[in-house]
């Protein structure tokens, strides 16, 4: 290996490569727009500039992992199981969301050498240790033990369940944390912590969860913040002016994780959503929304003041993609509401005070008595979450795939933050 122009088409830097994967992957389920599949310029050394797209950016990691299958590289001659594992995830999602097939590279690595070469275990199956990366040059794996496997344990999750728990239970176990008669340890690194909750909650371990959530709410300091207390983050006792966006941006999604929400993600994505109704053309950050889903016909969501000094103010927002404008029913706070109208085929507008209220709008409705049963229906609330931290405003678990999806962007843009060791 020697030195490198590009960042992505370098012989190492894998951990660039392979998170800019993971995120455009990211943000093409979200979005379901193709613009990064465009080329687009990525600067190199000495002005130099470079055009890659989603796809030969993932194309590229799989050859060369393929032609490397012991693992690419980060900084040169290091093969980070923490950095693999995020590129593995990337080029899953990369395969749901476009017609592509590269993940197997990472299968290949998974059972030929993370088990084989980087990890460790006893006789009978029990995981050992893990090393933090590997030196091919002179065959030396860096600092193996039981907790090393936290880390990577996050993007493994998805894409080899059994061997994620298995290094999950086996840090968490070393540490003490699921045993009752012991007291919590806190690691130096906080972001363990935060792996530790989140993925607890993620595998359905209540024990864990529990312990973990009571120490941090000391050691990691959540508060609002702001003119109007409109922010929120963890300062995690570092005596700093403003939270730590990366860490408060993992611990987050301890607000969001569900059992199985993460692996569902990607294993079973919700890629209906596309040709559904969808809402655009809200004012943010002066109004937010804090949920947007369809479920059996009915597009719900939920508007809050994002900004409180422009709360009880009037706003707009639109619903495209209405199979028609003319046959909709919309609801607010379970009740009818009037102040909508069609303005385009398949598009209606809707006006309302910048607050926190729960709509539904229904489509497709031909008569009278069709209307009043599905006002009925649409009554029966299905709200989430009313804000952040609230454990009495939590949404009930649910293992219906579009009420879940109700979760996946805020779960793919917060863990998307990175808890890179590096």
């Amino acid at each position: 290996m020697g030195p490198s122009t590009g960042p992505v088409g370098a012989d190492g830097n894998l951990f660039f490569r392979g998170f800019l994967n993971l995120m455009l992957s990211i943000h093409r389920y979200v979005s379901g727009d193709d613009k990064w599949d465009k080329p687009f310029p990525v600067a190199g050394l000495e002005d130099q500039t470079f055009d890659w797209t989603h796809t030969r950016v993932a194309r590229y990691l799989a050859d060369q992992w393929e032609a490397r299958p012991e693992g690419p590289h980060c900084e040169n001659t290091k093969i980070w199981p923490y950095c693999l594992s995020a590129a593995g995830l990337g080029l899953q999602l990369t395969d749901r969301v476009s017609v592509t097939s590269h993940h197997w590279v990472f299968d290949q690595w998974t059972e030929e050498f993370l088990k084989k070469k980087y990890m460790a275990f006893t006789p009978d199956g029990r995981m050992q240790s893990m090393a933090l990366y590997y030196d091919p040059e002179i065959d030396h794996l860096q600092s193996p033990n039981p907790i090393t496997g936290l880390a990577p344990c996050w993007y493994l999750i998805p894409q080899n369940l059994p061997l994620a728990e298995m290094m999950y239970q086996t840090a968490v176990t070393t540490l003490g944390w699921n045993n009752p008669e012991l007291p919590v340890i806190r690691l130096p690194d906080t972001r363990f912590v935060a792996l530790g909750i989140v993925l607890a909650q993620e595998l359905g371990d209540a024990i864990t969860a529990a312990r973990l959530r009571e120490r941090i709410e000391e050691w990691c300091e959540p508060r609002f913040f702001g003119s109007n207390d409109d922010e929120f983050g963890f300062w995690f006792q570092l005596g700093e002016e403003y939270p730590r966006g990366q860490l408060s941006a993992f611990l987050i999604l301890s607000e969001l994780v569900e059992k199985g929400s993460w692996w569902q993600l990607f294993n079973r994505p919700n890629l209906a959503k596309f040709r559904e109704p969808f809402v655009v053309g809200v004012d943010y950050p002066k109004v937010g929304l804090s949920r947007a889903f369809n479920d059996n016909g009915i597009l719900y969501l939920t508007t809050y003041a994002a900004t409180a000094s422009h709360r009880g103010q009037t706003t707009s927002f639109r619903v495209e993609q209405l199979s028609s404008a003319t046959n909709v029913v919309v609801r607010r706070d379970d009740g009818p509401y009037q102040r909508w109208r069609a303005i385009a085929d398949g598009v209606i507008e809707i006006d309302t005070e910048i607050e926190q209220h729960d709509f539904q709008v229904l489509v497709g409705l031909k008569s009278d008595s069709d209307r009043r049963t599905a006002d009925s229906s649409a009554g029966s609330d299905r709200s989430g979450r009313s804000g952040f931290m609230s454990a009495s405003a939590a949404p009930p678990a649910s293992t219906d795939l579009s009420a879940g999806a109700v979760r996946d962007a805020g779960l793919l843009i917060a863990s998307g933050a990175g808890t890179c060791p590096c």
